[in-house]
């Protein structure tokens, strides 16, 4: 259960990664547009990439989770909860 379970995890994170990505091509500088539920979203991604980075050490996990963050940085510009992460 337990690979399943991370599996799974693995599947939405690059899920919400691949969507961050096509947030920063549609929305650009312009975040304004996005809902406060999206900086969730891509903040429970980077968690989940943080993680897999402390189990794995890839540098893989390591270049999507700052992509997600960078994508965070660029929420910050409308919504300041957003740049918080670390």
């Amino acid at each position: 259960m337990q690979s399943i379970a991370i599996t799974g995890l693995k599947m939405t994170a690059d899920e919400v990664l691949r969507f961050s990505q096509r947030l920063q091509t549609c929305v650009g500088q312009d975040m304004a547009a996005s809902s406060p539920l999206v900086a969730d979203c891509l903040y429970q991604a980077a968690a989940t990439y943080a993680w897999l980075v402390y189990e794995t050490r890839s540098p893989d996990m390591v270049i999507a989770m700052n992509a997600l963050t960078e994508c965070l940085r660029m929420l910050d510009v409308r919504w300041k909860v957003a740049g918080k992460c670390r």
